[in-house]
């Protein structure tokens, strides 16, 4: 991430003795006054809402497959998932806190459908639309035609997209990808080998999508994806698998799986600190 962003919290920061209904007040104040305080997950759960199964709007709390899953992420991360367990929630999230908190950030999340694009843009513009008055006062999202949002006091850019319109010139950089429901896409491989171009090495890539084996897919999972990556499952509500290695280390050179150690992340170079989003 860009030095001249704020020192995010590496710790929670430590709740004092109030209630719930206290605390969530207090955090969303410094949220918006002392972001750099705070956890990621502090700031996410203070200030972002969703839309849940219930099509109720609530305010995020990370489920415990969701609280894992930020506690592993890498920044190249290929996550083989079981359906409705909250991923893309936690990587929009993710992507939102960091593209909102920090100057010249560009995030594009890529979907397999138009009706997929619609969905995953609206929960983005549900956490703008349910920050305090306050704070979107203070920091203004301009709206385009296109489902993106931008900052314009600090030059940066949400963007959502469908995969089959989205394409990468040469020269473009991008920050943060989230690529939805991958194995659906058209020409994935080729849609790898241009996000990978786009993305600078401090930059964060999530490729994630369910096994696609129900009727009507026929289509593995890309080859250069595929390799080494197992298929997660729920049991007891927890993933088993793994967000698998690619064969080639320089593309994915983190090994992060929701079941192992820290340690097995770099096959090739055990000794590396885990590079942190912040």
């Amino acid at each position: 991430m860009s030095s001249t962003s704020p020192p995010e919290s590496p710790t929670p920061l430590p709740r004092p003795q109030l209630t719930p209904q206290e605390w969530a007040e207090a955090a969303r104040r410094i949220a918006c006054r002392q972001p750099h305080l705070l956890s990621r997950t502090q700031w996410m759960e203070a200030l972002l809402w969703i839309r849940d199964k219930q099509s109720r709007i609530v305010p995020l709390r990370l489920n415990p497959i969701q609280a894992k899953l930020e506690r592993e992420l890498s920044g190249r991360d290929f996550i083989l998932k079981p359906r409705q367990v909250g991923c893309s929630t936690l990587v929009e999230a993710l992507f939102y806190h960091d593209t909102r908190l920090n100057p010249n950030r560009r995030t594009v999340v890529i979907a397999h459908d138009l009706d997929s694009t619609e969905r995953i843009f609206a929960m983005v513009k549900l956490f703008e639309n349910k920050l305090p008055e306050s704070e979107r006062a203070r920091l203004p999202a301009a709206r385009s035609n296109r489902r993106e949002l931008y900052w314009p006091k600090l030059n940066s850019e949400f963007y959502v997209g469908t995969a089959d319109s989205v394409t990468f010139g040469r020269g473009q950089t991008i920050d943060n990808v989230h690529a939805s429901e991958f194995a659906f896409w058209p020409k994935p491989e080729e849609a790898l080998a241009s996000i990978l171009e786009a993305v600078p090495a401090g930059g964060n890539v999530v490729i994630e999508t369910v096994f696609p084996t129900h009727v009507g897919v026929n289509r593995p999972i890309p080859r250069s994806c595929a390799r080494t990556a197992s298929v997660p499952h729920a049991r007891g509500g927890e993933p088993l698998g793994t967000m698998g290695q690619t064969s080639d280390s320089s593309v994915f050179p983190t090994h992060v799986g929701v079941n192992r150690n820290r340690a097995s992340r770099c096959p090739r170079h055990r000794t590396c600190s885990p590079r942190t989003w912040g």
